[in-house]
């Protein structure tokens, strides 16, 4: 039965669309959006390194 439950709630965090998990509506949709402001970064700087490689 406890098992169950716990299979439920874990497929429940995964599919779930908008990130309102437990007591944290939208928290895990701020977390994923400031994970792109990273990668977004770091894809600037990357380029930004090629541009210099290059002079």
């Amino acid at each position: 039965m406890n098992q169950s439950i716990g299979l439920k709630q874990q497929n429940l965090g995964v599919t779930e669309i908008g990130g309102q998990r437990g007591n944290y509506p939208g928290a895990r949709r701020q977390v994923s959006r400031r994970l792109n402001e990273i990668d977004n970064a770091i894809a600037k700087l990357k380029a930004e390194k090629a541009k210099l490689l290059k002079l």
